[in-house]
């Protein structure tokens, strides 16, 4: 028997669903799927892994994207995941392919303004992150 409006997806699958929908350029549907499960209230939404995998994600659609917060909220992905088991997402986020590197460095870097009181990222000096995401761009090349 199906029941209607049964969603038995996990998070770890919905995320596989954005990631698909990226490479296949539906940034439309990736940046919907990746925000309904940073959204939810689920215990599997706050996976480390899947944490991680957001953060690199959030980071990809705020190339493609005009959501003003994608990169905050990929700060924030990272953030938690490093919070709640730093080794294993230090692994994780060492262990991605090359052309995902400069994404680490990014969101390694602007960690540092993350603030733990509001569970939020503020940065005041946007010409210092554009700097910055333009010299992690020049060693990438």
């Amino acid at each position: 028997m199906l029941f209607a409006g049964c969603n038995t997806e996990t998070q770890g699958e919905k995320i596989d669903a954005a990631e698909v929908a990226f490479q296949s350029e539906d940034y439309e549907t990736a940046q919907e799927i990746a925000s309904k499960v940073v959204s939810s209230d689920s215990p599997e939404s706050q996976n480390w892994k899947n944490l991680c995998r957001l953060s690199i994600l959030f980071m990809q659609l705020s190339e493609h994207q005009l959501v003003e917060d994608n990169v905050a909220t990929a700060v924030t992905c990272y953030h938690q995941a490093m919070d709640a088991e730093p080794d294993s997402a230090t692994e994780f986020f060492n262990n991605l392919p090359l052309e995902d590197g400069r994404y680490t460095s990014m969101l390694s870097e602007l960690n540092k303004y993350y603030d733990i009181s509001t569970d939020s990222i503020y940065i005041e000096d946007t010409d210092a992150v554009d700097s910055l995401y333009n010299s992690l761009e020049n060693e990438q090349e």
